[in-house]
C-alpha cells in the first residue's frame, strides 16, 4: 500500500476490512451499495473478489459477464470514495479445474483495469511464491 499512498499518511493510515467470504461480485456490490457511506477522504479502496465468480461448480458464468460485473463494482467504488486511488487485487491461484478460467478472468481484467482507472495488483504471483506453505484440500 505504500506506493499507493503518500508517505506522509500512512502513519495515520486506517484500514477498514469488510470480508465477505463466499459472495460473488454482484454480492460484494450489493453490500458496498448498502452498507458503505460515501467518504471523499477515503485515500485507497482495494477490492479482491471474483474467485467464486471464476468457480464453476455452482455457476458457469460467462467470463464477458463477469468482466461487466467488475466494472460495475467499481463504479460503485469511484461514487463512494470519489478521491480513492481504487485498485483490484487480481485472484489467487486456484488449485482445481478452475484454475484456467481464473487466469483468463485475471489477465481481461489487467487489461480492463488499464481502461476503467484501476490500478491492478497483482496478487497470484506474490502468492505462488510461498504456494508452498499452503497445501489444496479438495473436501
Amino acid at each position: 500500500y505504500r506506493s499507493l499512498v503518500p508517505s506522509e499518511k500512512t502513519a495515520s493510515l486506517q484500514i477498514d476490512l469488510h470480508p465477505q467470504p463466499g459472495k460473488t461480485i454482484n454480492g460484494v456490490r450489493k453490500y458496498i451499495d448498502g452498507n458503505i457511506q460515501k467518504d471523499p477522504t477515503v485515500p485507497v479502496c482495494i477490492v479482491h473478489v471474483g474467485t467464486n465468480d471464476a468457480s464453476t461448480r455452482d455457476r458457469k458464468r460467462k467470463i464477458d459477464d463477469i468482466i461487466h460485473d467488475f466494472r460495475d463494482i467499481f463504479k460503485l467504488c469511484f461514487e463512494k470514495f470519489p478521491n480513492a486511488v481504487v485498485c483490484y487485487s487480481d485472484i489467487l491461484p486456484r488449485w482445481d479445474a478452475d484454475s484456467d478460467r481464473a487466469e483468463q478472468i485475471n489477465r481481461e481484467m489487467k487489461e480492463a483495469t488499464k481502461q476503467l482507472g484501476v490500478r491492478y495488483i497483482d496478487s497470484w504471483s506474490q502468492f505462488d511464491k510461498i504456494r508452498k506453505y499452503y497445501k489444496y484440500n479438495p473436501k
